[in-house]
């Protein structure tokens, strides 16, 4: 019987790591991709805190797709390679052409780099979670029995982008401000965290994805309707409890000098992912 640990340790792990980060650049000014930033009370690159929960749980193998500036993430990937037991594969789109995030998994599913016979779960390598693999994977396992081939981790709680005034309905008289509350959502609204796990089953479903599309994300691709059909959503991440993103120097500032190993509970982020030294 398949258990939550088998599925996740049969899985192909993806980090889309390829963006422009046009957002990002006063923060690093091109040097570096995003992902390659350096963050964190103890600095590492920032793709190092996205990738942490799941090596912690046992995986051994990552693919991480790449474009804006590849190689400085490759060096530094090569170099947990060396002081550890962990393996990259790099899932580079071609310079003349873009192919998005839902692009790259079709197109090395088609080329056989990725496996048609094995799940996949993806995420951003913005958005650090620390995430329950063994639930959202016993989620995802329930679902499947269910019917439900595809599980997207989600949040009942939004930041609000802009501050909040609270004023009286009928006098309009100003009573306080709130900067940029936390609140919370609908019943059966979530944000999305960018976590995605899918079973094999859902793999072809990919090559139904026209090249003119291209490049086009999961969740603006011609395939989402279908895959609604058979998805459920994980209720788990809350944001700055369990989650936290970078998308633009704001959330740098507020994430630079946190303490992610407390934040994730990992003890020894050089335990899993050996030594580093911030760039200078």
């Amino acid at each position: 019987m398949e258990t939550p640990e088998s599925y996740f340790l049969n899985s192909e792990l993806i980090v889309h790591a390829g963006g422009l980060s046009e957002r990002w650049w006063p923060v690093t000014e091109g040097e570096v991709p995003k992902p390659r930033t350096d963050i964190g009370k103890k600095p590492r690159p920032m793709i190092d805190w996205v990738i942490l929960p799941y090596v912690v749980a046992g995986i051994k193998h990552i693919f991480v797709s790449l474009w804006h500036k590849p190689d400085t993430i490759v060096e530094h990937l090569e170099e947990i390679e060396k002081n550890t037991d962990i393996k990259f594969t790099y899932l580079v789109e071609p310079e003349d052409r873009r192919l998005g995030r839902a692009g790259v998994i079709k197109y090395f599913l088609e080329n056989g780099v990725l496996s048609e016979e094995k799940p996949k779960i993806w995420m951003n390598a913005s958005d650090i979670v620390r995430i329950n693999i063994r639930e959202l994977l016993k989620f995802h396992l329930i679902g499947l029995n269910k019917g439900f081939l595809a599980t997207v981790v989600g949040s009942s709680s939004d930041c609000s982008q802009f501050g909040r005034i609270r004023c009286d309905p009928k006098t309009k008289a100003v009573k306080s401000f709130e900067e940029k509350p936390i609140t919370t959502l609908p019943k059966g609204e979530y944000v999305n965290t960018g976590i995605f796990c899918i079973d094999q089953k859902l793999n072809k479903i990919f090559f139904e994805i026209e090249e003119k599309e291209l490049p086009i994300d999961v969740e603006r691709c011609s395939i989402l309707p279908k895959i609604c059909k058979v998805m459920r959503c994980f209720e788990f991440a809350v944001p700055f409890k369990n989650w936290v993103w970078l998308k633009n120097p704001k959330d740098y500032k507020r994430v630079k000098d946190m303490d992610l190993e407390k934040f994730l509970e990992v003890p020894s982020v050089e335990k899993y992912l050996g030594p580093y030294s911030p760039l200078g």
